[in-house]
């Protein structure tokens, strides 16, 4: 039995039988929180889209804010198979869309093979400028 389990490994057939393939890695987006509000009056901008864009995870999201202009995105992630290891952090975009306001985009990175998604993004209060009609 020892002689096939060396031949095995010698020719490298045995991550073939415990499963292990390819590299892979988990590839992490943290989540995200903030509130949108207006510009002039610094009021609470409700029913706004904010939508987030993972480029890496070609992944899009989105969610609504609430009365209090308040938003937030859950952490996400997606096991792949990884043709190799990237240390580099993900582009993530953020933009957001009301009525009667500018589209506004922020861009942030966050994620990699090794992330852990422990460092939230935490964007704070995003300020919109009415459209001007």
């Amino acid at each position: 039995m020892k002689p096939l389990l060396l031949l095995f490994v010698n020719l490298g057939l045995l991550p073939l039988l415990s499963g292990c393939v390819f590299p892979h890695g988990e590839l992490v987006a943290p989540q995200a929180s903030g509130r949108v509000l207006d510009s002039g009056t610094l009021q609470p901008v409700a029913h706004a889209r904010v939508t987030r864009r993972i480029d890496s995870l070609d992944r899009t999201s989105a969610t609504l804010t609430d009365d209090r202009g308040a938003f937030q995105f859950r952490k996400d992630s997606d096991l792949r198979w990884i043709p190799f290891v990237c240390y580099a952090a993900n582009s993530i975009d953020y933009q957001i869309k009301a009525e009667g306001y500018r589209p506004f985009t922020i861009n942030l990175h966050g994620g990699g093979s090794f992330y852990r998604g422990t460092l939230a993004h935490a964007l704070g209060d995003l300020l919109v400028v009415r459209d001007a009609q």
